[in-house]
């Protein structure tokens, strides 16, 4: 899960607070925001567009096995490949889910999937 919305459960809990713990990232449990909706925050179009990824590929998962099952496929979503340890492919979840090889270069160039 890497959509930072302005709903986070950081901003929620530490309201006014000038950083996040995560710079450009999001907090555990900040995915909740998006599968649970309680009102409690206000949620825009590109919220609620992780919202329906995020519902639908964790539905699949609970009745297929596989987050993103031929039998329902979720718009804009690839193909979510299985862990291999040569090419560590993950899949990105946020707006515009996408599948990226070795998430820990991320951890050195958080950047490195961004478009300049």
């Amino acid at each position: 899960f890497e959509h930072y919305g302005d709903a986070s459960l950081w901003n929620f809990l530490f309201p006014g607070s000038d950083q996040p713990p995560i710079p450009r990232g999001v907090t555990h449990g900040d995915e909740l925001i998006y599968l649970f909706s309680t009102g409690v925050f206000n949620l825009n179009d590109e919220d609620w567009e992780v919202a329906r990824i995020m519902s639908n590929l964790w539905a699949n998962f609970v009745i297929y096995g596989n987050p993103t099952a031929l039998e329902f496929p979720v718009t804009g979503v690839p193909t979510w490949p299985l862990w291999q340890d040569q090419d560590k492919q993950y899949l990105t979840i946020d707006s515009s889910p996408e599948v990226h090889n070795d998430y820990l270069l991320t951890w050195e160039s958080p950047d490195i999937y961004n478009n300049p």
